[in-house]
């Protein structure tokens, strides 16, 4: 860069051995420093093919460059001393002629030419010359010097300045276009783009095709037409790429496919140029799209009004959008997935039915799942940017830090069973804690927490129903035993009672062994119906009657400051129901009564009334009404009452708010009722008693018909005549010895045995006389009911007495099946027994 009368100029200078050229050219602004112009401005200068003349003033050639006679077809010595207007077409000689005129007149300024030579073999070349008068030192002229540049040669160097500058500029604006639009804009960009081309190149189409199932389909799916261009996009779906098989073969190879004419496609071609030549495109040119290695799609551009040549350049320009194209692909995928991901993590996140959470580093919530609301009801705005550890009680706190500060330093904690709070009580979380990393540092905290609230309390349930099938096996193995010892007990109370009838003191305490007695009963049916040991046995039944009997039973043992209210129906009400369970069910609730009221204060009402409907009365639920109508149960007491907390568990096993309570008791009445599919309602209020209310169906009347129906009555009792002969086979010596006394004290002859080997001996032994065998279940080596069974076969004339503390409902049902076989139940009344002896005995022989 020079400094040249007051303007700054770009000066190359090259010479040829001979001559030196020199190239000034003016630069048009004002700025002091042009060194970045220097590349440009070389190429323009070095891209002229310049050369030299020298001639005197009558045009003959005494000096000129080697490839000025080159470039005419002539070798250098051919032209040398030659006349330049022998090079000159006759047509323009005139011009010259006029030229060399001027040359002699010393102001005259020689314009620059445009003039064509006549090479060697005829043909016209078009020079561009820029001309200037050789003077001597006298500055008279001798001659004149010209500079000549190949003009087509020029015209193209600058068409293709111009060209580049274009390329430049669209490559320019389309990366602009391309990183300056978010994704969800690529659509608009590419048919933007395929646009901008098409108008550049002149083409009447542009259009991307895509590839999908491993390159088996393309899919065109953008397309730019030009004006009066019928689109084709909808046409050109769901191509099969086998019907291109030599497009796919070029593009399998990533070879762009040049086609300036279609009609000259060659033979292998054949299916591609019968597919171009229905679509009247006469030149195309398709550049493949690729990622790494893998072909996905291809950019075509097609002439459908005339026939294209595409040049180098534009074709760079192709390969440059073809790779911004795919960029552009490859960054709409990531995104998407990207969004995709984060789309169906968002969903998992407020889907999941785990608690999710995110804490910062001092463990503040920052974001909560909906599942928070569903495990603990709260709203979750309320506990955002607070801690965690304000959910959790406070002997859960110290744990949880411990677990966070282990997430802090970057590790793993062992999940973890917390209980948080809820709205309505608390839940019980399985949690686990994971740090959140960035770069190697904890941004964070990341918690999962499995609500295992019902999965603690089927837990709980499974270990209470392992405690109630080990009841159960307990109740079974009892219940025999314990019999037996009520059954002494029992059976020593009926002896002493008779015996002190007169001495109310006495009679008094005998009452307290009574009342004891009953609660030991009590307490194994308790256990056997809890722990389903006992079959049901359904007869037709009073309520009304079995309330009296049960309420006498209490009345004897009960303090009289707590008072029985009776307001039953009066008619009779029919139920079809186990006896002893009824009445195990009407002793549980006035025992819990009695208890209620002793807590509250020394005196009180327990009110037991007993209503007979037609329909199921609200609340009670049910689908279906019963068509012989209803009995609704009500007892009442003026106890301690039950708060709405404790109604809750009220009826689950074991659980009891007495010191002295086995937690049984209702939980054995719910279980009846169940059975029934029915309910129990309890309206209760703290401090104001309790009412249970029971719904019970009436027995149907096909039952009332049958002479199955119980009624309390007085038993009868009578000494025998002719003193029968009874076989007494128990094994308890203790009750052996208790039984004969009562039986031989009403005239009985009692033959006791305590193994059953002894008792089939003497069952054998025709010459023992024997009227009735009273039978132990549980005796050694041979059990009670093989024995009743061989007396069966044997000998009709005996009737049996199977007595037991406890029996499976299987034998029970099987004794209960024979006619001639009598069973009681330990333990049962003495006078029981005795009435059943003297009914028996005293029918007609042919009746036994």
């Amino acid at each position: 860069l020079l400094q040249f009368q007051h303007n700054q100029i770009f000066l190359d200078c090259f010479g040829d051995g001979k001559f030196i050229y020199t190239t000034l050219i003016k630069i048009p602004t004002s700025s002091p420093n042009h060194e970045h112009l220097l590349p440009a401005l070389r190429l323009i200068a070095g891209g002229f093919e310049i050369d030299g003349v020298v001639t005197d003033l009558n045009g003959n050639l005494f000096q000129f460059s080697e490839n000025f006679a080159h470039s005419l077809g002539y070798k250098f010595f051919e032209l040398h001393g030659k006349n330049l207007l022998t090079l000159i077409p006759e047509n323009q000689r005139l011009i010259w002629l006029s030229l060399l005129k001027m040359i002699k007149n010393e102001n005259t300024v020689l314009p620059l030419m445009q003039v064509h030579f006549k090479s060697k073999s005829g043909q016209l070349k078009s020079l561009l010359l820029n001309n200037s008068i050789l003077r001597d030192k006298a500055g008279n002229p001798v001659g004149f010097t010209t500079i000549c540049v190949d003009f087509s040669k020029l015209m193209s160097i600058i068409l293709n300045r111009e060209k580049t500058g274009q390329l430049e500029t669209i490559i320019a604006k389309i990366s602009a276009l391309f990183t300056q639009s978010p994704t969800y804009r690529l659509d608009e960009c590419i048919n933007e783009t395929l646009k901008i081309v098409g108008e550049y190149a002149g083409v009447d189409r542009s259009y991307i095709f895509l590839f999908r199932e491993n390159l088996k389909i393309m899919d065109n799916t953008h397309e730019w037409c030009a004006p009066g261009i019928e689109p084709q996009i909808e046409n050109l779906q769901g191509l099969p790429t086998n019907i291109f098989p030599w497009w796919m073969k070029l593009l399998m190879r990533n070879e762009i496919i040049h086609i300036p004419k279609v009609s000259a496609l060659p033979e292998e071609a054949s299916a591609e140029k019968k597919i171009l030549e229905s679509q009247d495109i006469q030149s195309l040119i398709v550049v493949p799209m690729t990622k790494g290695e893998n072909l996905i799609g291809f950019i075509g551009f097609d002439s459908v009004q005339c026939s294209k040549f595409w040049y180098p350049e534009d074709i760079n320009l192709l390969k440059i959008v073809s790779s911004i194209f795919v960029s552009a692909f490859i960054r709409k995928n990531t995104e998407l997935s990207l969004a995709y991901s984060e789309r169906r993590y968002r969903t998992l996140f407020l889907l999941a039915p785990e608690l999710l959470v995110i804490l910062d580093e001092q463990g503040n919530i920052l974001s909560l799942n909906p599942a928070f609301k569903k495990i603990t009801g709260f709203d979750i705005d309320n506990f955002l940017k607070t801690p965690f550890s304000k959910l959790l009680p406070e002997e859960e706190k110290a744990s949880f830090e411990k677990n966070l500060i282990t997430c802090l330093r970057g590790n793993k904690p062992e999940s973890r069973e917390f209980k948080i709070k809820a709205r309505h009580g608390q839940a019980i979380l399985d949690l686990y804690l994971l740090p959140l990393l960035e770069k190697g540092k904890v941004v964070g905290i990341f918690g999962m927490g499995r609500d295992i609230t019902e999965r603690k309390a089927l837990e709980k349930s499974l270990h209470q129903v392992e405690r109630l099938k080990s009841i159960g096996t307990l109740a079974g193995g009892i219940a025999h035993d314990f019999n037996n010892i009520l059954e002494i007990l029992l059976t020593n109370y009926s002896i002493i009672k008779e015996s002190v009838r007169e001495n109310e003191e006495v009679s008094f305490s005998l009452q307290l062994v009574r009342q004891a007695i009953e609660r030991g009963k009590n307490l194994v049916q308790n256990l056997l119906t809890f722990a389903s040991k006992k079959e049901p046995k359904f007869i037709t039944l009073d309520l009304n009657d079995e309330i009296k009997h049960v309420i006498n039973l209490l009345q004897q043992t009960t303090p009289r400051s707590i008072f029985f209210d009776l307001k039953l129906a009066p008619q009779k009400i029919w139920l079809r129901f186990d006896q002893v369970q009824i009445q195990q069910m009407i002793l549980n609730l006035c025992l819990n009564a009695i208890d209620a009221i002793k807590c509250h204060k020394p005196q009180g009402k327990i009110q037991i009334s007993t209503h007979v409907m037609q329909n199921r009365p609200k609340p009670f639920k049910g689908n279906q009404d019963n068509p012989t109508g209803y009995c609704l149960l009500e007892i009442m007491d003026e106890g301690v009452g039950i708060d709405p907390e404790t109604q809750k568990f009220l009826f689950d096993p074991f659980f009891t708010t007495k010191s002295h309570g086995t937690g049984l008791g209702l939980s054995v009445v719910y279980g009846i009722i169940e059975r029934l599919h029915e309910e129990v309602i309890v309206d209760s209020t703290q401090g104001q008693g309790a009412t249970f209310k029971i719904l019970l169906p009436l027995a149907k009347r096909e039952y009332l018909e049958k002479d199955e129906i119980i009624e309390s009555s007085q038993k009868l009792i009578t000494p025998t005549k002719g003193k029968p002969h009874i076989l007494l086979v128990e094994d308890d010596q203790v009750l052996s010895k208790m039984f004969a006394f009562i039986l031989k004290r009403y005239g009985y002859q009692v033959q006791q045995v305590y193994d059953g080997r002894k008792a089939l001996r003497i069952i054998a032994d025709d010459s023992k006389k024997i009227d009735i065998a009273i039978l132990d279940f549980d005796i050694p080596e041979v059990n009670g009911w093989r024995i009743a069974k061989k007396i069966l076969d044997t000998k009709k004339d005996i009737r049996v007495i199977i007595s037991s503390g406890y029996l499976t409902p299987k034998i029970r049902h099987q004794i209960e099946l024979e006619q001639r076989v009598k069973l009681f139940e330990k333990p049962f009344e003495p006078e029981d027994l005795l009435a059943y002896l003297t009914d028996v005995l005293n029918q007609p022989k042919e009746m036994v």
